[in-house]
């Protein structure tokens, strides 16, 4: 689940502390998020998180078990 957390640390280390702003981020936000389901990435979506659960992980005693 790399995307959109990618995007909010490019936002987070490129814009000046004083010109951070989560709506204006989340706005931007809007217009990348069809770019993704263009190429096919999944991503978990703030504005809908129901459309794109993120993953489960395999259970701890699988995991054990497989190795």
């Amino acid at each position: 689940m790399t995307f959109p957390r990618l995007f909010a640390v490019a936002e987070a280390a490129w814009t000046l502390p004083h010109r951070k702003d989560y709506g204006n981020f989340l706005r931007k936000l809007a217009k990348y998020l069809p770019l993704l389901d263009e190429m096919g990435i999944y991503y978990f979506n703030p504005f809908d998180p129901s459309s794109t659960p993120e993953p489960t992980a395999p259970d701890k005693d699988d995991v054990l078990k497989e190795g």
